[in-house]
């Protein structure tokens, strides 16, 4: 949880022999369907360079925001997403 009805996914890293074989998409599937289920929105944070991850929550509908929501204490990141889950 992060705050009011919004989580936060904070870590999705694959190991390079794992890349490019679905895992991404498979943990993102399953992280988002547990996460619609209890709450509103889904929030992370993350690093403009990390192309390959900001398409991957572009696909999935996450939206860039112009500023961190407030409370959040990831001073080293430059992008941040929320995802809204429809009611």
């Amino acid at each position: 949880p992060f705050t009011n009805g919004v989580c936060e996914l904070q870590k999705l890293y694959l190991s390079p022999k794992a890349q490019g074989k679905g895992a991404g998409k498979k943990l993102m599937d399953t992280a988002l369907e547990y996460a619609s289920t209890y709450y509103e929105a889904c929030y992370l944070e993350t690093r403009r360079e990390l192309t390959a991850a900001i398409g991957l929550y572009q696909r999935y509908g996450f939206s860039l925001l112009s500023e961190p929501l407030e409370g959040s204490e990831h001073s080293a990141m430059d992008a941040w997403y929320l995802k809204t889950f429809s009611s």
